[in-house]
């Protein structure tokens, strides 16, 4: 009787290591996943802009004030020189 409640017990404390250490490593590779994945939007996010254009082309948000409400985005593809050049 006594041998039987201690392998019980040991199996219970053997069965909770192994989901700990389960849990352990799932919450790990979370880690590592979500560390790789919002450095990856910061590195796009520094390479990146955003503007919004009005129906007729005229930019309405950019990061350049310049264009806003002055420029639309024809006479900015027309003065272009470079096609890689975005500014």
């Amino acid at each position: 009787m006594i041998f039987g409640k201690l392998r019980r017990s040991f199996a219970a404390k053997l069965s909770f290591f192994i989901l700990l250490f389960a849990v352990a490593i799932f919450v790990a590779a979370f880690m590592v996943f979500y560390r790789f994945y919002s450095r990856t939007i910061e590195q796009e996010a520094r390479q990146s802009y955003t503007f919004m254009l009005g129906k007729d082309g005229t930019y309405i948000v950019h990061y350049l004030r310049e264009r806003i409400l002055n420029q639309t985005i024809f006479g900015t593809a027309e003065s272009m020189t470079d096609p890689n050049d975005c500014r």
